[in-house]
């Protein structure tokens, strides 16, 4: 959510993405890209609009919740 809230990522970019940090996630690894996605779109923390993946306003109301109570950010999953 972090690079989505700074910039759209495309479709490609995202796969690559999650696979450099999946490598150092054994959580991330075993849900897999799929699931994930599909959790974020879910809950509709990111949206897809035009081959691109986008953060919704709720994805950015979360983050600035996590940022406000001092949770981190590395362990959202």
């Amino acid at each position: 959510l972090d690079i989505l809230n700074s910039r759209p990522v495309a479709l490609t970019e995202a796969h690559e993405l999650f696979r450099e940090i999946a490598e150092r996630d054994a959580v991330l690894n075993e849900i897999g890209f799929e699931r994930y996605m599909g959790f974020l779109i879910h809950w509709q923390f990111v949206e897809i609009r035009s081959e691109m993946y986008e953060i919704t306003e709720t994805g950015r109301s979360f983050l600035s919740f996590v940022t406000q109570v001092g949770l981190p950010k590395e362990r959202l999953h």
